[in-house]
């Protein structure tokens, strides 16, 4: 094993490529030799392209067409809007990396010639995404530098096998950072560990727990025959099946590890990777052992991906039971563990942060918000926290998160406290939309309304509120949370606000442990004089834009919506006294209530809703369930799992969670073959290097529903090319050929046309079924353009857009629909392309 985690060649036995004249092959002390470039071309990308729901620049366009052809300089590029942009070439350093400022958004592109096929480690940083000889790879956008301080969070860990041609190999990344490098290396196996990306937590009281670290498979099968084991400080031996390992990609693999009697410290954890019995590759890293009250790392595993993650505690320091807890999410680039330690141990309440599963992961929306979530309820059972003093604050990117928690979970927080915080990406990030105003891009902006925090900030009355920021601030406008306040004035009695004088973005003025702009006396204090109320409240107010991501507070339930991803509100009162629900609701269709515990002494209840009054309901499963009728509401029976509702609603990203699993097809063309299997690897790579993810991706031939109950499916092909479609979709009012798609009875043809869809699950009540397809090898390729594995994009039910994007993103969207609450197209709302 090398010192950078991976084993290579010796220079001696590495057979010398041929190299083009923009490459060096180089040999770096203590390392083998490394094929890098020495020069590439850059175009700049003009921000039009971040702005529009569907586009596609006419570069990444060549590359899917297989019309590429390595750029010169002085080559022009022409965008949209009459936009144009000159190829230039750019000199490396001697470390390899190009530093410009137009790599902040732009291509950079460059041409290797080898003498033989071979697979090659690629090792690149500060890019979007990747294309290697036409076929997507990885994202690492993040990673811009080579050394790190002992405390930062480190961004050099990918390292991806590539599989490169004779002859010339055509490269092309989308930069985002500045900075960017992508160099090669040259394994000396076919199977191996990268122990730059661990997941370990601190061992606790000899209890089992779990950690992750990276497998390479640089080989060309599936490997189902490797088991990881482990142990601590020459103890005792802990074997761990690992699951399927795709060809020519990386997983980040769990594994279980324990000790007993060792004395709080650091030890020695030895990895012993195995192909059966034979041993593959070892590796030894530290790992530490922590008494209960010590700042530590706890793991779980994740419910959306089956991936081991961890949350950082800082323990009280008297452990009254049941204890108060601070659920403290973290800003941009900084490390759960970090976050944990800039708090002083308080006397009777735990702090703990979670990780929004990467440094940087999804700004506390999407699966960040899930990780909150995930963590928050794991520490609440391992410290036995009370819930009703349960707390919520965060920093800059955390203070966001504060701000999306808070509206989106109102009932689980007592009280929040965003510090230096910003609202939404509408403002402090804003897009101009272009096309927004047409009625399919309207249709498309609605999955944007989770993140809309003023739509959801009523959610926060009765949830004290204290708002944090230094009127100094160089990163997040002060602007952010004086707007805030002004809108919290207008209804809420509880909140209080402080502006810290002269004080930047990170600041600590106090000579107390605990750094103030998160360690803020005050606001602990204005936590401790608050607590959940117990009991049954009077009077509920909630709003929410997704039952399924959040669906109710106390006894109200949004159980579905009259128009899919807009913002349902509703205002109930009880009054016990009458055995009466009564208030108004807006952009709902379905509700429920839950009625006391008590049985009422008439022997059932009324319901006085949008004036409509309902008499004689009688409970089943101890709710009462409303549906909205063309003349008005009306009392109806439990409402099917079947149909829509808090358990399953869409829309497509909402598919990628409960243990999901990627299967693409294998019954097409030799190309669309390729095509699926590469991009479910690229969406397996993204969500690994942006969410610290691990997906089993496996072949339709190999997918066996009845082994993965319960788990969401995201099928990679359409119904001619993927044969696991027929058993999960056959029923679907969507459907996906060669050459054409049918939507309900409207029928679309052309062999350029992508889809993504989202539909239930037939043989679950809870797991769906997402589609990645096209109608034919352009289609499929278009899904590469969509970065729907990220925060700050969102895609309907279904969507269906084609290459004519690259000329007007408007002309490009074809279909953008929402399934009606029985999931069809007939009662939903899909608008079409005139």
């Amino acid at each position: 094993m090398n010192p950078i985690g991976i084993p290579l060649l010796k220079e001696a036995h590495m057979r010398k490529p041929v190299l083009v004249f923009c490459y060096l092959l180089i040999t770096i002390p203590g390392r083998s030799a490394v094929i890098q470039p020495a020069h590439c071309f850059i175009v700049p990308v003009p921000r039009i392209y971040r702005a529009s729901p569907v586009s596609i620049d006419p570069v990444e366009l060549r590359m899917i067409r297989g019309e590429w052809r390595p750029p010169k300089e002085g080559d022009t590029e022409w965008f949209l809007d009459g936009d144009s942009a000159v190829w230039s070439q750019l000199e490396a350093d001697s470390a390899g990396w190009f530093s410009d400022r137009i790599l902040r958004d732009a291509y950079a592109a460059f041409t290797l010639t080898l003498d033989r096929e071979q697979t090659l480690i690629l090792e690149a940083g500060g890019h979007q995404y990747a294309y290697i000889n036409g076929r997507p790879r990885g994202t690492n956008k993040y990673g811009v530098k080579e050394q790190y301080e002992s405390w930062e969070p480190r961004f050099d860990y990918f390292q991806i096998p590539v599989r490169m041609r004779e002859g010339d190999n055509h490269l092309l990344f989308r930069c985002s950072r500045g900075r960017f490098r992508a160099r090669f290396l040259v394994p000396s196996q076919p199977v191996f560990l990268n122990t730059r990306d661990l997941t370990l937590p601190d061992l606790l009281n000899g209890s089992p727990h779990s950690g992750a670290v990276p497998v390479t498979n640089a080989g060309d099968s599936d490997l189902s025959d490797l088991i990881l084991k482990t142990r601590v400080s020459e103890g005792t031996w802990t074997r761990t099946k690992l699951p399927v390992l795709a060809p020519r990609s990386v997983r980040k693999m769990p594994f279980g590890v324990q000790q007993s009697g060792l004395e709080p410290g650091y030890y020695r954890l030895d990895l012993h990777l195995l192909k059966g019995e034979e041993l593959i590759d070892t590796a030894s890293v530290s790992i530490g052992v922590k008494n209960l009250p010590d700042i530590h790392r706890r793991t779980y595993v994740s419910s959306i991906d089956g991936s081991v993650q961890y949350y950082a505690v800082t323990p009280a320091r008297q452990t009254v039971k049941p204890a108060a807890l601070v659920l403290s999410v973290h800003g941009a680039g900084v490390e759960a563990i970090n976050q944990a330690r800039s708090y002083h141990p308080k006397e009777r309440t735990h702090v703990v942060a979670a990780t929004n599963r990467r440094p940087f992961g999804y700004d506390w929306e999407d699966w960040g918000r899930i990780d909150a979530m995930e963590a928050l309820e794991h520490a609440i059972n391992h410290l036995n926290a009370d819930r009703e003093r349960i707390y919520l604050t965060g920093h800059s990117m955390g203070g966001h998160g504060t701000w999306h928690l808070g509206v989106t979970y109102p009932d689980r927080f007592a009280a929040i406290g965003p510090s230096a915080g910003w609202i939404s990406f509408s403002t402090y990030a804003p897009r101009q939309q272009k096309g927004s105003e047409s009625p399919l891009s309207r249709l498309m902006m609605r999955t944007m309304n989770p993140g809309n925090t003023l739509a959801l900030t009523s959610n926060l009355n009765g949830v004290g509120v204290y708002i944090l920021h230094g009127d100094a601030d160089e990163s997040v406008p002060v602007s952010e949370a004086r707007t805030m306040a002004g809108h919290l004035a207008g209804f809420h009695h509880d909140f209080q606000y402080h502006e810290e004088p002269g004080a930047g973005h990170w600041w600590d003025r106090s000579d107390e442990p605990g750094v103030d702009c998160v360690d803020w006396a005050p606001m602990f204090d204005f936590f401790a004089r608050r607590s959940l109320p117990p009991g049954r409240p009077r009077s509920v107010s909630f709003s929410t834009s997704n039952p399924g991501i959040s669906a109710s507070r106390h006894w109200l339930r949004i159980e579905a919506q009259q128009r899919h991803s807009e913002i349902s509100r509703a205002d109930m009162t009880w009054y016990p006294g009458t055995e009466r629900f009564a208030g108004v609701t807006e952009n709902i269709f379905r509700l429920s209530l839950e009625t006391p515990e008590t049985t009422p002494e008439t022997g059932s209840y009324t319901v006085i809703l949008d004036g409509d009054t309902l008499t004689g309901l009688s409970p089943a499963q101890e709710r009462l369930w409303l549906e909205r009728e063309v003349n008005g509401w009306k009392a109806s029976k439990i409402f099917s799992s079947r149909e829509k509702g808090p358990h399953r609603y869409g829309p497509f990203k909402e598919a990628f969670n409960h243990h999901m699993i990627f299967v693409y097809g294998t019954r097409g063309g030799a190309e669309e073959n390729a095509w699926a299997f590469s991009k479910a690897r690229y969406d397996a790579e993204c969500f690994w290097i942006q969410g610290n993810g691990s997906v089993d991706v496996v072949a339709d031939r190999d997918f066996h529903p009845s082994a993965a109950k319960d788990r969401s499916v995201i099928l990679y092909g359409n119904a001619e090319t993927n044969g696991t479609w027929n058993s999960l979709l056959r029923n679907c009012p969507v459907q996906v050929f060669r050459n054409r798609i049918q939507i309900g009875k409207t029928r679309l043809k052309g062999d350029d046309l992508a889809c993504l869809m989202a539909y239930p699950r037939p043989d679950s009540e809870t797991a769906m079924v997402a589609v990645v397809a096209g109608t034919g090898i352009l289609g499929m390729k278009l899904t590469n353009t969509r970065p729907y594995l990220y925060s700050g994009w969102g895609i309907p039910d279904c969507l269906v857009f084609d290459a004519s994007a690259a000329e007007d993103p408007e002309k490009g969207l074809r279909a953008v629909g929402y399934f009606g609450t029985d999931w069809s197209v007939e009662k939903g709302e899909f608008g079409f392309r005139q």
